[in-house]
């Protein structure tokens, strides 16, 4: 169900996904019949079902569909890596299918120091860190609202050295918080 509240009505690059849809004799967690794409959330269910998983999967991909697998412990502990995981694999695997790149501007950074925050179709700042990201002042969080009001604009070339001051000092506020923290009085 979380995944499903996440990617359901188009919310997940506009793509229309059915859930517990029967394909053979095989019911699979999630379909996106515009690209033939599978999704399956993998568990405990799958342990010791190797061979079982294998032989369905061999079937799917003989109907010419593909099967994206992402864990139930990404699902349940780290959404943004489900999902960027999901996206990494339908821009690999569709790019010819797909209009226009699934990137929408303003997308959170995978998980850790790897991401890419697309602003518009064709720019976007890579490394982006997490901590950075998330990072709060007040109730404000300035590097995703920096990026916000910039949404679907061209960026100069001054406008992505600032960015890349804001992300800078985020990171010194942050270790320097962290090293207050560490005093003991």
């Amino acid at each position: 169900m979380l995944f499903w509240t996440r990617v359901h009505k188009g919310h997940f690059h506009k793509l229309d996904f059915d859930r517990q849809r029967v394909i053979g004799n095989y019911i699979v967690d999630f379909y996106v019949k515009k690209l033939g794409l599978i999704i399956e959330i993998d568990g405990s269910s799958h342990d010791d079902k190797e061979v079982y998983d294998a032989q369905r999967q061999a079937y799917l991909e003989s109907l010419g569909l593909r099967v994206c697998r992402i864990l139930v412990s990404d699902v349940l502990n780290n959404m943004t890596k489900a999902l960027n995981n999901v996206e990494e694999f339908i821009i690999k695997n569709y790019s010819d299918k797909v209009e226009k790149p699934p990137h929408p501007a303003g997308t959170p950074p995978k998980e850790g120091n790897v991401g890419r925050v697309y602003i518009n179709e064709t720019q976007y700042f890579a490394n982006v860190p997490q901590v950075e990201w998330n990072f709060y002042i007040g109730g404000y969080q300035p590097a995703q609202k920096w990026l916000k009001d910039r949404k679907e604009r061209e960026l100069s070339y001054e406008d992505i050295l600032h960015y890349q001051k804001i992300i800078v000092a985020l990171s010194e506020t942050d270790r320097i918080m962290k090293e207050i923290d560490t005093i003991e009085i």
